[in-house]
């Protein structure tokens, strides 16, 4: 994912710089060595035409979060597919070099962040603070490339997206950005001590691909109709298939419920129109999908850990 990040930001700098020579994408995006071994990433980008790239990522532990925009696919080697989705905190380990392919479609856009780090910081962190969950997370690098899904955070959403929009430049953006990482890896290593044993992603080694390819389906169904989606009764009419076992399935890629994708995607939507300041906050839930005020403003309050009114405008 870092490599990913910095490769992009190499031909978003050169679509921004002469979009009709480049024309890959255009936004932001940030790549820096904040400690030696600890790496901030992140990127806003929109995506202009097709491409597939292939880096190579060391041995390494990531943590990051989409915090806004389409889900994306990146194929790990040694893993297979992982379908990345917002809102949806994520552990790559790489116990070894491995090539990672990021898949980016035209017409897209995808923003988060993270950091990574490499086995020597770590185990320098685990050292200098006594930590014993960093020691944990060194202790998973024997498992060789693998994917762990973690639970949902607002706070670890929040740091990626401090990571992101960074106020600072020069020296003082440095010492942000390495506090919002050192605060990542913090966040990551309390979700993993919360949920043992953490189970690795696994979905080429469960699901057929015919069975990949209909979650996606669904996901794609929802995406388009994220204000008024269809009830899980017509929702597995379409598909062809029993709405419990479409529950599940949905839950063993995304790792969340249909109705948790809707309710995180909504708020997500929410934000961004809370941010451009073009509508007040009473049509915002309703805009999104709420159709009551109150559990707009208490749903929103807990996944961003302030009411809707005090969303600023312009960030």
């Amino acid at each position: 994912m870092p490599e990913i990040a910095r490769t992009l930001g190499q031909r978003a700098t050169e679509a921004d710089a002469s979009p009709a020579q480049a024309g890959f994408s255009r936004g932001r995006l940030l790549a820096q060595e904040v400690r030696p071994g600890l790496h901030a990433s992140g990127f806003d980008l929109e995506y202009l035409q097709d491409a597939d790239l292939t880096v190579t990522e060391q041995s390494s532990i990531f943590c990051g979060v989409l915090t806004d925009g389409d889900p994306s696919r990146v194929t790990i080697g040694g893993h297979g597919d992982v379908e990345l989705c917002p809102l949806s905190p994520v552990l790559m380990v790489f116990g070894c070099d491995s090539t990672c392919t990021g898949h980016f479609r035209a017409g897209t856009r995808s923003a988060g962040a993270g950091c990574r780090i490499s086995p020597a910081c770590l185990d320098r962190l685990a050292g200098e603070y006594g930590i014993e969950a960093f020691r944990s997370l060194l202790g998973m690098l024997g498992a060789g490339v693998q994917v762990y899904p973690l639970p949902a955070s607002p706070r670890l959403v929040d740091l990626a997206g401090q990571m992101l929009d960074t106020p600072y430049s020069g020296p003082l953006q440095s010492i942000h950005l390495e506090g919002c990482a050192l605060s990542i890896l913090a966040e990551a290593a309390s979700l993993v001590a919360s949920v043992q044993p953490l189970r690795p992603e696994t979905p080429e080694g469960d699901l057929s691909l015919r069975e990949l390819e209909r979650v996606r389906e669904i996901r794609q169904i929802v995406e388009d109709n994220i204000v008024s989606p269809p009830c899980l009764g017509e929702l597995s009419r379409r598909i062809g298939i029993n709405p419990t076992t479409m529950s599940n399935q949905f839950r063993q890629v995304f790792g969340q419920t249909i109705f948790e994708y809707v309710r995180n995607r909504r708020l997500e939507l929410a934000r961004t129109l809370l941010r451009s300041g073009d509508l007040p906050v009473s049509q915002v839930g309703y805009k999104v999908g709420f159709g009551n005020p109150g559990a707009f403003a208490t749903a929103y309050r807990r996944r961003f850990g302030h009411p809707p009114s005090q969303e600023p405008t312009g960030s």
